[in-house]
């Protein structure tokens, strides 16, 4: 908090509020944070750190993500990973004497609960991969024009 009404301070200034996507109203804020020095082999812009993954574009706005958010914390696929678990079961029972298509039992409800466990998998709202950050903030390399 400054004193003086008539000063701001850098801090202050480097502050912004803007809008994405105005049909979901996703409100973002950015703030400056502190300098640091410059290293001469590092590629900027580049992201020092964060929290949280982004939300899936067109996920439904602010709410809808939340719900999504806590739909998958409350409610994992157990169902998927027990139809999952039993069938590998029965295939190692099997020991190879019987043909895998006759253990597996119903193939699309198999493939049905393994793609549930990798979309389950991929969602991982609390995690924060700077590097990838930094992947997609690298300019583009460029390209010969022959």
């Amino acid at each position: 908090m400054r004193s003086d009404s008539s000063i701001a301070t850098l801090h202050e200034l480097l502050q912004i509020a803007f809008d994405y996507d105005f049909g979901d109203l996703w409100r973002h804020q950015v703030r400056f944070e502190g300098i640091q020095s410059i290293h001469e082999k590092k590629i900027y812009p580049v992201c020092i750190g964060g929290a949280c993954a982004s939300p899936p574009e067109d996920c439904g706005g602010p709410e809808a993500y939340m719900e999504q958010m806590d739909h998958h914390r409350w409610n994992p696929p157990l169902d998927e990973l027990q139809l999952v678990a039993e069938t590998v079961g029965r295939v190692l029972d099997s020991q190879g004497h019987e043909r895998i298509r006759d253990v597996l039992g119903d193939p699309d409800a198999f493939e049905e609960a393994v793609e549930r466990l990798a979309a389950y998998r991929r969602f991982r709202p609390d995690h924060f991969d700077r590097r990838k950050v930094n992947r997609r903030l690298k300019p583009p390399k460029p390209r010969n024009i022959a």
